[in-house]
């Protein structure tokens, strides 16, 4: 644990005060808060529970407890969704929900407050009260109605903490298409950070489970070109469309017949084993790089476990993310990424392209993300006001003063 008194006085004020809120301005060290408290909780002999969004935010929270040296039973890192849909899945009944073998995140709102409900049981409540001393949820401006739910009924039980600070609040999710042409332009040397969410995988995975074969051999043709530079100097656009058309599809050269008698294979017979082979063979083509790392893994993973388990590519592309948001995402020394996916992480240099296209709370985030440099890139000198953005979203986040009060 770190010798800084000022964090230490900050652990003590936070834990002989609780249930309280934190709110702190970026850069300021909620996360090293977090952490610095849940190495006191273990001190103590006790154990904590830290909830946040994302998987990033798992990673970044999990690296920070090792610094602290706390112990792995000592403290439960998890994202508020895997936490959520595990609590009911153990006791659906409680939960008053058919919860599914396997999670459909497209129903997460439902799991938030079905996981509420089975809060609000005895038997839940002892449980609880035995397995962690201590609440943390980070990030508490983005919970939404029914995350805000289960916090107050999970305040109810363990002694809570939320921290966070609203200026953060992000609202804007149309970013990936420049991601992914900044990380293209830049020959795969950054990798595009996807959202757990991302519906580009869920796409193909459903096209590779119902489409036909030219359907499936275009689309995952088309995902290869997306996520990687490279490829259409091998496959030009009027051989992938006289794919998808069930044509010719054909070349002279020796070293691309392996990635195109690998196409035609999964046109002709469109399984996750021939996908697999065809993904595998593009991504070995000369000069071809991958850019959507994160996404082509997802992929890569998802009809691999669909060949060995037997199940669909969309089942499996369900447990590639649910494992996912348990441990976290693997580090990366160079992302290209959207200010929403970065909120609480730390890099040693950050660059902002088009800053002008910024909300006030999203130039914020980048701003604060550099712990060494921060390079701006304009086209002017002088930025315009950045505007504050409104949710329009039904459930919109929560105050932390109604957590606590």
């Amino acid at each position: 644990m770190t010798d800084d008194p000022s964090i230490g006085s900050a652990v003590q004020a936070v834990l002989g005060t609780l249930p309280c809120s934190v709110t702190l301005p970026a850069g300021a060290g909620k996360t090293e808060l977090i952490a610095a408290a849940a190495a006191e909780v273990a001190k103590q002999g006790g154990t904590s529970l830290v909830l946040t969004h994302t998987h990033a935010g798992v990673d970044a929270l999990r690296r920070r407890m090792k610094r602290y040296e706390v112990a792995s039973d000592r403290v439960v890192v998890r994202t508020i969704d895997s936490w959520s849909y595990d609590l009911i899945a153990h006791f659906p009944k409680l939960a008053r929900l058919a919860v599914p073998a396997a999670p459909d995140w497209s129903e997460v709102a439902d799991y938030y407050r079905a996981a509420a409900c089975t809060v609000g049981a005895k038997a839940v409540r002892r449980m609880l009260k035995v397995s962690y001393t201590n609440l943390f949820i980070d990030e508490y401006q983005d919970c939404l109605d029914g995350q805000h739910e289960l916090a107050l009924a999970l305040a109810a039980v363990l002694p809570t903490a939320v921290l966070g600070d609203p200026l953060q609040s992000l609202f804007n999710r149309q970013f990936r298409p420049d991601c992914v042409n900044a990380a293209g332009s830049l020959g795969g040397s950054y990798s595009v950070m996807e959202a757990i969410d991302e519906k580009v995988p869920v796409t193909l995975a459903a096209k590779i489970d119902t489409k036909s074969g030219a359907e499936v051999a275009q689309a995952t043709v088309k995902f290869a070109v997306d996520c990687s530079s490279g490829i259409p100097n091998h496959i030009s656009a009027a051989k992938r469309e006289r794919l998808g058309e069930g044509k010719s599809f054909t070349t002279r050269s020796e070293d691309l017949k392996p990635a195109y008698d690998a196409v035609v294979q999964m046109r002709n017979a469109p399984t996750p084993s021939t996908v697999r082979t065809a993904l595998d063979r593009l991504s070995k083509l000369p000069g071809v790089t991958i850019h959507c790392r994160e996404a082509w893994n997802e992929i890569a993973r998802s009809v691999a476990t669909a060949v060995t388990d037997g199940c669909t590519v969309s089942e499996a592309l369900q447990r590639t993310r649910s494992h996912t948001r348990v441990v976290g995402r693997r580090p990366t020394a160079r992302v290209v990424s959207r200010p929403l996916l970065v909120k609480g992480l730390e890099y040693d240099h950050v660059i902002i392209l088009n800053p002008e296209n910024y909300s006030a709370q999203e130039l914020y985030v980048a701003l604060t993300r550099g712990s060494e440099s921060v390079t701006v890139i304009s086209n002017s000198i002088v930025l315009p006001a950045a505007k504050v953005a409104v949710s329009r979203a039904t459930g919109s986040p929560k105050s932390f003063e109604t957590c606590v009060s």
